[in-house]
């Protein structure tokens, strides 16, 4: 059956994420526009399993990319927690509601299931998800490649949310390689998930923005992946219209960026960029508009 031939309304929806700072910033707003439509959340268990334990991935992270480095993944995925249950006090006592929350608490608040793995490409999680007759399938700050039988349960496909330009900056922290080549631009993109390659799918949105020499990685990630959410709503309502326009991606174009290196960082700081400040992990909690 063609894509033509289908109702076009999307009914019900997975959102694939991980807990973090980030996707604190992003979810709340497919959540909130999305309301009734998605179907089940389903977390990456980040640390244990052949990931390694906590202490683990600190050590990887320092050998390979230095003190800085390892504070902002601190920051993302373990202050988080203690920084967002103390911001939920102060603001509760400010009579403020509180935008960022842990995911499950924040599923909780709305009712929606959430289940966490450590391999979502597993029979169970495959079949767990098969089970919820998705409709779409939306990818948001994921860690995990997810291979072609989750590819193909959901009718209208898998779309992910990048916090970067596509097809320049491919990888998992596009915002340390735009500092790196110099580039006076960032954005965020949309783009299916057709096959078992990262950040390579046909683009359906993509916004750009002037980067501020004074913003931090940390900052931008935040503002980049909250702004890929906003635009996902779009895709979402072209997609039920009838026009949405998916444009493949130039496979000479562009270039996938890993982890740095301390070396990478090195060079990062001589561009003048900054991983993070505290203050700006701190606004994220207490200032609605922070970016």
């Amino acid at each position: 059956m063609s894509r033509s031939e289908i109702s076009p309304r999307i009914e019900r929806i997975v959102l694939l994420t991980l807990d973090s700072l980030c996707a604190a910033a992003a979810v709340p707003i497919l959540v909130e526009q999305l309301q009734g439509r998605i179907a089940a959340i389903c977390l990456s268990r980040r640390f244990g399993g052949k990931y390694g334990s906590v202490w683990a991935q600190a050590r990887k992270n320092y050998r390979r990319s230095g003190w800085a480095f390892l504070i902002y993944t601190t920051l993302q995925f373990i202050v988080f927690y203690p920084m967002s249950f103390l911001a939920q006090l102060v603001n509760r006592l400010r009579g403020r509601p509180s935008s960022l929350l842990p995911l499950r608490q924040l599923a909780h608040r709305h009712g929606i299931p959430i289940f966490s793995t450590r391999d979502p490409n597993s029979d169970g999680i495959v079949d767990r998800i098969r089970a919820l007759k998705p409709d779409l399938i939306i990818i948001c700050y994921f860690d995990h490649v997810v291979r072609r039988q989750l590819i193909e349960i959901p009718r209208f496909g898998v779309i992910n949310i990048h916090p970067g330009l596509l097809p320049d900056n491919r990888g998992p922290v596009p915002n340390i390689w735009a500092v790196i080549d110099g580039s006076d631009q960032v954005g965020a993109s949309v783009h299916y998930v057709d096959g078992e390659t990262l950040d390579t799918g046909p683009v359906l949105k993509l916004e750009s923005l002037k980067r501020d020499p004074g913003d931090s990685v940390l900052s931008l990630d935040c503002r980049l992946l909250s702004l890929g959410a906003r635009m996902t709503i779009d895709v979402i309502a072209d997609i039920e219209s009838g026009s949405a326009r998916a444009v493949p991606q130039d496979p000479g174009a562009g270039q996938y960026h890993s982890f740095p290196t301390r070396e990478d960082l090195r060079r990062f700081s001589n561009r003048g960029g900054r991983l993070y400040r505290f203050s700006d992990f701190v606004c994220q909690f207490f200032d609605q508009n922070p970016d």
